[in-house]
């Protein structure tokens, strides 16, 4: 996304919020005179950058902690891509809280997608051919949880009774998940106001690339 400021038709800026890693987050941030903000996935950069982020780690933790403090032991969980830092973090978090009450989840348990619903409905199909039956799922995202919901109902097994969904960002346009997920929300509405902000701010000022990090608050729905 690339903002344009007010007071010219020069670009303000460029918010960042794709899989910024490697050749790609370096080759956005190097464009000259340019304020980037990074979204979601941090870059994989030796120098300094902007940011608008949650704590994915604590996030991730507090929400696998509601699923372990209600005595769910079978967890699959259905990570994000490796190369993600949202992924990354998402997953450390969860095995965070899983140590820290004294329970081991095994390799077999965790399979990583891509973010995307397909690759959700493949994975906890994947699962189920090997035998396992969990009694929750905590996913990365809402897309792989939809994915995977779909392949609970077609088994017929019922959400949340037989199998409880742990996600981020659920947002329900049709009312079929309606109160059936515990979900992470990010303040999307404030990341994206907050990044145009820093862009439009640093376009103000004579240098540019002045370095703001900013983690905001999540809100857990249960």
């Amino acid at each position: 996304l690339a903002l344009f400021s007010i007071k010219s038709t020069s670009s303000a800026g460029i918010i960042s919020a794709s899989v910024a890693t490697g050749k790609a987050a370096r080759d956005i941030y190097s464009i000259p005179e340019m304020n980037v903000v990074f979204v979601d996935n941090l870059p994989d950069l030796k120098a300094d950058f902007s940011s608008v982020t949650i704590n994915n780690y604590a996030a991730a933790k507090e929400l696998a902690g509601v699923l372990l403090d209600k005595g769910h032991r079978e967890i699959c969980v259905i990570a994000g891509p490796k190369n993600e830092s949202s992924s990354l973090e998402r997953l450390e978090g969860f095995l965070s809280a899983a140590s820290e009450r004294g329970i081991t989840i095994g390799d077999d348990y965790i399979r990583s997608g891509d973010f995307c619903i397909e690759s959700g409905a493949a994975i906890m199909k994947s699962f189920f051919e090997a035998g396992i039956s969990p009694t929750a799922v905590f996913a990365a995202n809402n897309f792989m949880a939809y994915g995977a919901t779909h392949v609970i109902l077609s088994a017929g097994l019922r959400v949340p009774e037989d199998i409880e969904i742990a996600t981020f960002d659920v947002i329900d346009y049709t009312g079929l998940v309606q109160n059936k997920f515990i979900s992470v929300m990010q303040p999307a509405f404030d990341i994206g106001r907050i990044s145009a902000q820093i862009c439009i701010d640093e376009s103000d000022k004579d240098t540019v690339k002045n370095f703001s990090r900013i983690v905001m608050k999540h809100k857990l729905e249960l």
